[in-house]
Parts: structure tokens; C-alpha cells; sequence
């Protein structure tokens, strides 16, 4: 082998090394720019969370919720029933009620549309709102009912009520692990009945 073809063997590892070192670095820059972008989405989801709680939830929902109160009825009472409050209302109150029910849950709906989409954190939503999503929810679902076989539309409000009940099943399960801890902390152990 001449001193020529050496060179060019020579040549061509080296070629072949810093070829190997630059994709490698384009790899650790692409891993370092994803988690970036990670990092900067999830920030952005917790800001917009916040800002659509302190602005559009307090400035928009709020206010129907207020009027609803004052004006009709208190549904977060747990003993509100809905079809039972519109037997006992007039029929201006009632249109009222409903309309103010409607534009709640339109509203709702964007909020939980954006939840179901990544869009807001859920787990910051259910803090704020877990207790009057879930109070209206209750309040609200005859009249869901009724407005869905009204329209024939069996899919209207659908990410609110799918929201509601999943937010449903969450307290009931939080509710469940705390009453297991007082019952752990103070050392009671009920007794289990076998004959069942």
C-alpha cells in the first residue's frame, strides 16, 4: 500500500468520524429542543389555565351564576330538583331559568372542550371548579335531558357532561381514600361480615 492510498484511507475514517460526531450532536440538540418545547408548552398550558380561570370563568360564568341565584333558585343546594322548581315557577321565570342555564352550559362547554384537548389543566380546573361544575351538573342534567330530545341531539353538551361525571367519580374515589385514612390513622378495623 503506497503512502498515497494510506492518506486517502486516512482521510476518508476522518470523513467518516465527524460525519458520526454531527449526528450525534444534531441528536442531542434535537432531544434538548424537544424537551424545550416541552417545558415551554406546559408552561404555556398552566398560564392560559390560569388566565382562562381568572378572566374568562370569574368575568363570564360567574355573573350567570350569580343571576341564577338571586333571581331563581339556589341550585347548589343538593336539595334543588330541577323538575320539581319548574312546576313551581312561572312561565317567564322558567324561560329565564332556561336560557340562563343554556348560556351557562355553552360556556362550560368551551371550558371543557379545552380541557379534553390538552388545551388547560385539568387537575387545576378540578380545584377551582370540581365543587360547582358538579353541584350544577346535578342540578342541570333533567334539563339536559329534556333540551337533548328537544333538538333530537343526543350529543349536546356532551364534553360538560362527560367532564361532570368524570369529575363525579374522582370525589367519590378522594372521598373514599379519606375516609380510609381517619379509619387507618385512629386504628379502626371494621369487621368484615363473611357471610354474604
Amino acid at each position: 500500500m503506497s503512502q498515497y492510498e494510506i492518506i486517502i484511507v486516512l482521510i476518508s475514517i476522518l470523513n467518516l468520524l465527524i460525519l458520526v460526531f454531527g449526528l450525534l450532536f444534531a441528536y442531542r440538540q434535537i432531544i434538548i429542543s424537544r424537551k424545550i418545547h416541552f417545558n415551554t408548552h406546559e408552561w404555556n398550558r398552566l398560564m392560559s389555565t390560569h388566565e382562562t380561570l381568572c378572566d374568562y370563568v370569574v368575568k363570564e360564568i360567574f355573573p350567570i351564576r350569580f343571576k341564577i341565584l338571586n333571581t331563581v333558585v339556589d341550585f347548589e343546594n343538593q336539595n334543588t330538583d330541577f323538575i320539581v322548581l319548574v312546576k313551581q315557577l312561572d312561565d317567564d321565570k322558567i324561560i329565564a331559568l332556561k336560557a340562563d342555564i343554556r348560556e351557562m352550559l355553552s360556556k362550560f362547554s368551551l371550558v371543557c372542550l379545552q380541557i379534553k384537548n390538552n388545551v388547560l389543566d385539568e387537575d387545576t380546573c378540578y380545584l377551582f371548579l370540581a365543587h360547582f361544575v358538579v353541584t350544577f351538573y346535578r342540578f342541570s342534567k333533567p334539563f339536559i335531558v329534556e333540551y337533548r330530545n328537544q333538538l333530537n341531539e343526543q350529543f349536546k353538551y356532551i364534553d360538560f357532561t362527560d367532564l361532570a361525571e368524570s369529575w363525579i367519580k374522582k370525589m367519590e374515589q378522594k372521598s373514599n381514600e379519606y375516609r380510609a385514612s381517619i379509619i387507618n390513622r385512629r386504628g379502626y378495623k371494621p369487621e368484615i361480615d363473611t357471610k354474604i
